[in-house]
């Protein structure tokens, strides 16, 4: 075991220390500054009605708490959820009531064959595929708050939803021995049955980014004949699939939002597990030069 300055250490002190180092890095905040998250927040519309924050205010028992942890499936994602389809962009899937993220291969499947295909015509189009590193454990809980204020969720709700994901703490085993002690200032816990629904609003500000810069005209999405829709992005959780016409205007603008997107919300892109396909009739010299904007391979 190495620690940060590459010197292997084999005492137990110095175990310690690197893997305490190690979840400090994990754990520990970025502390994003107000203005990096307002930039992203901007493109965040408010979708939680008055309506819907009182159903959401309502008393409850403890019977009712009961229940509603007796019918929790410990490997499913819950089918309860309401309001979550009209809080969600279609271009996310996973976790949501009603939509199978298996739509969303079939959806990608057919733009990929369409960029395979296509040998003709001036325009060029682009297939690119980011990976989120740890995307679970790396949301700043500062972002969460702010995201879920946007989109208008009653501040007692908030502070509830709060006061659920920033009491995380841990310690650590060595050789059974008990050491250390870190109090989570981000992520969200694997297995709990908020997380999935929370990352989902929080990639939210992506979406809305990524929208923005379509109506402003910066990137142009893909259809794969007349009457088909544009499609610009597909979310899988930790995976995400844009598609845009090749162009180094476009490939700057993405970089812009991906830039701004991970000072705000914490999360960083895996450009060694992220790749780029441009269709045929794209020169080897811009496909070259796109992909060292984005800095992924092609």
């Amino acid at each position: 075991m190495k620690n940060e300055e590459s010197v292997e250490v084999k005492d137990k002190k110095g175990i310690q220390d690197v893997v305490l180092q190690y979840f400090r890095s994990i754990f520990g905040s970025i502390h994003p500054t107000i203005d990096a998250m307002e930039e992203v927040l901007e493109s965040v519309d408010r979708r939680v009605t008055d309506a819907m924050n009182e159903v959401l205010m309502l008393p409850f028992s403890s019977k009712e708490v009961i229940y509603a942890l007796k019918q929790m499936h410990p490997l499913k994602s819950q089918d309860q959820t309401p309001f979550l389809d009209s809080l969600i962009s279609p271009s996310q899937f996973a976790f949501v009531p009603g939509r199978l993220i298996t739509d969303n291969v079939l959806v990608a499947y057919e733009l990929n064959h369409f960029l395979k295909h296509k040998n003709r015509g001036k325009d060029g189009y682009v297939s690119l595929k980011l990976d989120v590193n740890k995307a679970y454990d790396r949301v700043e809980l500062c972002f969460l708050d702010r995201v879920l204020g946007r989109l208008g969720f009653n501040e007692r709700f908030v502070s509830l939803i709060m006061s659920c994901v920033s009491s995380v703490t841990f310690s650590f085993l060595l050789n059974g021995e008990q050491f250390g002690f870190l109090h989570s200032e981000r992520g969200l816990r694997q297995g709990d049955p908020l997380s999935p629904y929370l990352f989902l609003l929080c990639a939210e500000a992506f979406s809305g980014m990524i929208r923005k810069a379509e109506s402003n005209g910066f990137i142009q999405g893909i259809a794969v004949s007349r009457a088909a829709p544009l499609i610009f992005h597909l979310l899988f959780v930790d995976d995400t699939l844009i598609f845009c016409k090749a162009t180094p205007e476009a490939m700057l603008c993405l970089k812009s939002i991906l830039d701004a997107f991970q000072k705000a919300s914490g999360l960083k892109i895996n450009l060694h597990k992220s790749a780029m396909v441009v269709n045929n009739n794209v020169a080897a010299e811009l496909r070259v030069e796109l992909a060292g904007i984005l800095g992924v391979s092609s």
